[in-house]
């Protein structure tokens, strides 16, 4: 009777330690950003830095290099504004700021061969790091600069 006991004690141990990680596996967290041709959607806002990306619409990224520094643009979506490999030019009024297309430009802490005032296509890599989005954006040949979220991308388990 004890040796049906003791099997019957061992089978539900078993049962219990097997079932465990599946009732304490979380669900994954979903990739917030999804490509479209060439145009990369948002499904909700993102905060990087002191900027919110809209949620909810797709844009166009772009390498923009102005006077104050260098950029990833999000520009509008549908058509890109430039070809691929092309170069556009920002609007320039001297004595002005000059003027540009793009609907949020964040800022990369990188150099880049392009001439000041201008933007190009870029196709930049989303990624999930840490439950972040991190965004790798080529800026030369085997370079890249990265942006990262500041907020943690909600998944199953925090609802």
């Amino acid at each position: 009777m004890r040796s049906l006991r003791w099997g019957a004690f061992v089978i539900a141990a078993l049962v219990l330690v097997s079932a465990a990680p599946a009732a304490l596996a979380w669900a994954p967290i979903r990739l917030p950003v999804v490509q479209r041709n060439n145009n990369f959607c948002f499904d909700r806002d993102i905060r990087i830095g002191n900027i919110v990306i809209s949620g909810n619409r797709c844009y166009n990224t772009y390498l923009v290099n102005t006077a104050n520094g260098v950029f990833l643009g999000l520009g509008p979506g549908g058509a890109p504004l430039v070809a691929p490999g092309q170069l556009g030019r920002l609007n320039y009024v001297p004595g002005s700021a000059p003027s540009s297309p793009m609907l949020y430009m964040l800022r990369l802490n990188t150099l880049v061969n392009l001439p000041v005032n201008a933007y190009r296509l870029v196709v930049p890599q989303f990624l999930l790091q840490n439950n972040r989005l991190v965004i790798n954006v080529p800026v030369a040949q085997g370079r890249t600069a990265v942006l990262q979220s500041d907020e943690r991308m909600p998944g199953e388990q925090d609802k």
